[in-house]
């Protein structure tokens, strides 16, 4: 029999050695791994709260994108008068199966003018309405809603994506970005009215078609000139038109205002 050490283990105790000693380095990968993927977890909620928006949203970009839906498409409206200011006749700009509510409004801090809109008041009071039954509706016009008494400018609701034409025979005389809080959000388009060359038609909350071009002629009525889409401004804004609606209430804003007058000194 050889002689053994007094320090040396029996050969069981050394195996035994061996394979704790495995498992311990096991153990510690395993450690280090849960330890890193800790890490990575800490830091993606971190980089998710940095650019969480006070709204939720996530902030991709310090300057918000202009909004892109999808496109709904929706065939050129037949004519249908919607209103008009004087000489100057609005068209439906939408087709009629894609318009979710016509709402008419003031707008704080505009020169917009009134409108006389075409089509039969839903929110009538009681003598309109009573007389709406003697004489009938008729649906050749559509039905709208004025929601605080003033008809300075009108909402066409409809969902984002939705094909606009326009609304009036005239010229593009601007298309610049429609910018909220700092960003821009669609287009904000402007058009002279062929009938009234002092007064201005002047188009929001519409993704520009990017053949659209300042200087072209625009027409409506029976061939109307395709503009551009409804853009989704539901992240941005709460709209009015949504209490008349069952979506968030996006829609094309329309107002006519009076030409910009050259002092002359």
């Amino acid at each position: 029999m050889s002689e053994r050490g007094l320090d040396e283990p029996a050969p069981n105790l050394r195996r035994h050695h061996r394979r704790a000693t495995g498992a311990g380095s096991e153990w510690r990968r395993t450690r280090r791994l849960i330890v890193l993927g800790g890490l990575l977890v800490v830091t993606a909620v971190a980089l998710g709260s940095a650019l969480r928006q006070d709204d939720g949203t996530i902030a991709l970009d310090a300057a918000a994108p202009e909004a892109a839906p999808q496109l709904v498409v929706s065939p050129p409206p037949r004519p249908l008068k919607l209103a008009a200011r004087g000489p100057v006749l609005l068209y439906l700009p939408i087709n009629a199966s894609r318009v979710t509510a016509i709402v008419y409004h003031r707008v704080a801090g505009s020169d917009s003018l009134e409108l006389t809109p075409s089509g039969n008041l839903v929110n009538a009071g009681i003598l309109d309405r009573i007389e709406r039954r003697v004489i009938g509706v008729t649906d050749a016009t559509p039905d709208y809603y004025v929601s605080d008494g003033s008809t300075a400018a009108v909402d066409v609701g409809a969902a984002p994506g939705t094909q606009v034409y326009s609304p009036v025979n005239g010229t593009v005389l601007s298309i610049a970005p429609n910018i909220i809080d700092g960003a821009a959000w669609g287009s904000q388009i402007a058009v002279q009215p062929q009938a009234d060359p002092g007064s201005v038609v002047v188009l929001s909350h519409v993704i520009a078609d990017p053949g659209l071009r300042v200087g072209a002629t625009v027409t409506a009525g029976q061939e109307p000139t395709f503009i551009g889409t409804i853009a989704d401004l539901s992240e941005v804004l709460e709209m009015e038109l949504a209490q008349y609606t069952s979506d968030e209430g996006n829609h094309l804003h329309i107002e006519v205002r009076p030409a910009a007058v050259l002092a002359i000194p």
